[in-house]
């Protein structure tokens, strides 16, 4: 995951032909009022496709080199990741005879385990996306996905008051390949599974 909002930006220019005879982005009030508006148009598109495509991430967690602990001492307290939006699947996957609901429990903010326990729990989860802030900004998704709806989206949003046909042309080629897609990878796991020690 590389891509960022520059990339974006050029690619969505070329679409919409702003570039010159040289093939580079033209400099203009129009194209500089344009970059100014990708950041946030960007990160509603990102946060809606992430949405919409439901990707996954999955964290694996080594409850061994765990060290923090409840007040009372009994249970350890695992710290949920940062861009977690919803838990899909807590399972424990190094003891198959166990469930995790028989010896854990959801804080805010936390897993809590018996601090007696040392095994592995697999978490999958929906993720939220890392705002999209300036045009250094990376995209939370992968960079196939990026490239073949994000440019669509930018463009069409760019030109709903200057074009609006057009605008409706691109919005249309980004939900089609939103549901192309979609169909591809209905369920994906955003990141390799992650040892967490």
């Amino acid at each position: 995951m590389s891509t960022t909002v520059y990339d974006v930006f050029l690619a969505a220019m070329v679409l919409i032909d702003y570039v010159d005879e040289n093939g580079l982005i033209q400099n203009n009030k129009t194209v500089n009022s344009f970059l100014k508006k990708c950041p946030n148009l960007l990160d509603i598109g990102q946060r809606e496709l992430l949405l919409d495509l439901e990707f996954l991430k999955e964290k694996v967690i080594d409850c061994a080199n765990e060290n923090a602990y409840s007040e009372d001492g009994k249970q350890k307290r695992i710290a949920l990741p940062k861009d977690l939006l919803s838990i899909e699947i807590i399972e424990i996957i190094s003891d198959e005879n166990l469930l995790f609901c028989e010896i854990g429990s959801i804080g805010k903010g936390y897993i809590n385990l018996p601090n007696w326990w040392t095994g592995k729990i697999r978490l999958t989860y929906k993720a939220s996306a890392a705002g999209l802030t300036n045009q250094t900004s990376v995209f939370s998704l992968d960079d196939n996905a990026v490239m073949l709806t994000m440019p669509y989206f930018l463009a069409g949003n760019l030109l709903l008051d200057e074009n609006p046909s057009k605008a409706n042309y691109y919005l249309s080629l980004y939900n089609e390949n939103k549901i192309r897609l979609k169909s591809i990878v209905s369920y994906k796991i955003m990141e390799t599974i992650e040892e967490i020690y």
